[in-house]
C-alpha cells in the first residue's frame, strides 16, 4: 500500500491502470554557444545572459541560497571540437529539417548514414560528407532558395556539417620527438636510497 493515490469503485469488472514514460536528457553544447554567445572557434569564455541572470536568482531563492554565490561573469567554455557531440548536433538538426522536406529534396541533402549511426563510419564517408558539403553550400548560394536556406534548421545542419569535416580534415597533431629517455639508476645508487 505505498501508492500515491488510492481510488475506491463500485462498479464491477477489471480496472486498469498504465503508465510509459520515458525521458532522454542530453547537453547540446552547440545551443549552449549560441545561448551564451561564446565564440565558436576560440571557444573561449561566454557571457551570462540576464533571463539566465533572472532565472537563477529565482532558483537561489525558492533553494534558500544567497545568489551572490551564483556569480555573473564568463561562463565555461562551451567545447567546440568534440566530433562526437559535432555529429550528434548534425543528425539531430538533419532529422528536423528532413520532416518537412519532399521526397526529392530529402534525396538531394542526405547525409551519409554513419552520421546518424556512427558505428557505421567507412573510409569513404569522408568524400560523402565532402559531397554533402558541397550539395548544401551550392543551395547556400543561390538566391532560388532562400527560402529554405533562411531556415534555422538549415543553417543549424551546414554549420554543423562545416565543423565535421574541418575536424576530420584536420591533421592529427605532430608526434612529440624525444631523445630517448635516461637510462635507469641501479637500485641503491645515487637516486635511491638503499
Amino acid at each position: 500500500m505505498a501508492a500515491e493515490i488510492y481510488s475506491y469503485s463500485r462498479s464491477r469488472g477489471a480496472f486498469l491502470g498504465v503508465s510509459i514514460d520515458g525521458t532522454v536528457v542530453q547537453a547540446d553544447p552547440q545551443a549552449d554557444a549560441r545561448y551564451y554567445q561564446s565564440a565558436t572557434n576560440s571557444g573561449g569564455p561566454g557571457t551570462i545572459p540576464a533571463a539566465a541572470q533572472a532565472l537563477m536568482s529565482q532558483i537561489a531563492r525558492y533553494a534558500g541560497t544567497p545568489s551572490a554565490e551564483m556569480a555573473s561573469g564568463p561562463t565555461a567554455p562551451v567545447p567546440q571540437d568534440d566530433p562526437e557531440n559535432i555529429r550528434r548536433a548534425l543528425a539531430e538538426s538533419s532529422e528536423k529539417l528532413m520532416a518537412n522536406m519532399d521526397p526529392s529534396w530529402r534525396e538531394y541533402l542526405a547525409l551519409p548514414q554513419s552520421v546518424y549511426e556512427p558505428a557505421l563510419w567507412k573510409v569513404g564517408d569522408l568524400e560523402m560528407l565532402d559531397a554533402c558539403l558541397s550539395r548544401y553550400e551550392e543551395v547556400a548560394a543561390s538566391p532560388a532558395y532562400t527560402t529554405l536556406t533562411a531556415q534555422q534548421g538549415f543553417q543549424t545542419v551546414l554549420r554543423s556539417l562545416r565543423q565535421l569535416v574541418l575536424l576530420h580534415r584536420s591533421p592529427p597533431p605532430p608526434k612529440t620527438t624525444l631523445p630517448p629517455p635516461p637510462a635507469r639508476a641501479q637500485l641503491g645508487g645515487p637516486n635511491f636510497p638503499g
